[in-house]
């Protein structure tokens, strides 16, 4: 039983002098609060032409992908999966000629209660392609309502943007720009879905940085968006296929359980 008790201790000497003291006794918890749970974890440390569907997930749930992508989305066997012309030394990929999504269902059920997490790390990018060009993250309920990360061209292919847009009902949209067409230096961005609270976020940290950044603030869920059920990755190439050389390399992906 937790909880707190004094005790008297008594003491005499052989004098016959007496001496008391209180002693606090207590019992606390000692059990430890509870951890993050990872319940799907992508590194992308497979063997180079290694796709979607093949990937090694050791995350607790550990669900695959349903379909890989032709080879325009694979691992370049330097720990990244690469979207879009491979710029490396391996030149897994060719570039992006369509629209590409693909999906990894849990097959423990869909998720309606609590707090969870997308994130993601970009090694490096470039996108100087039409605007909208890019790619996306996508947790869907199992109706297919989304709440979709994107990171993807500006207007005139100027600049790019981590954008978000909630697809149900009353959904809602944000987005941030200044991250440049060009980057060597990556950044991890990060989406915050409480189920509870029924409300989304998304931040970012730049690489070397000690700070989340806000690059969308907290919106509400839409009413008919019911939990999550599916992570997927989607390509938008269609109708304007991705310039020669232009590639995004994502280092990571996992999803989370908040306690």
């Amino acid at each position: 039983e937790e909880g707190a008790w004094w005790i008297t201790v008594e003491a005499s000497d052989a004098a016959g002098s007496t001496a008391r003291a209180k002693v606090q006794i207590s019992v606390v918890d000692s059990t430890p609060p509870p951890a993050p749970e990872i319940l799907q974890s992508w590194a992308f440390n497979d063997a180079a032409n290694t796709g979607l569907k093949d990937l090694v997930n050791t995350g607790t749930a550990g669900d695959a992908f349903d379909f890989n992508a032709a080879d325009e989305i694979e691992t370049d066997g330097l720990g990244r999966l690469i979207i879009g012309d491979d710029p490396g030394a391996n030149a897994v990929t060719t570039g992006i000629t369509k629209d590409w999504f693909r999906g990894a269902t849990f097959a423990g059920g869909e998720l309606t209660a609590g707090v969870y997490e997308t994130e993601f790390r970009i090694e490096e990018w470039q996108l100087t392609t039409a605007a909208g060009n890019g790619f996306e993250v996508t947790m869907m309920d199992a109706d297919g309502t989304s709440l979709k990360t994107i990171f993807n061209s500006t207007t005139g292919a100027a600049d790019t943007r981590i954008r978000v847009v909630d697809n149900g009902t009353g959904g809602s949209s944000g987005q941030n720009a200044g991250y440049g067409t060009t980057s060597a230096t990556g950044m991890t961005v990060r989406t915050t879905v409480d189920l509870d609270a029924g409300q989304w976020q998304v931040d970012y940290l730049p690489d070397g940085g000690s700070t989340w950044l806000p690059a969308v603030s907290a919106m509400p869920l839409s009413t008919d968006f019911t939990g999550i059920s599916t992570l997927r990755i989607a390509v938008e190439g269609d109708p304007t296929p991705w310039a020669a050389g232009d590639f995004v390399a994502v280092d990571s992906l996992k999803f989370t359980k908040l306690p």
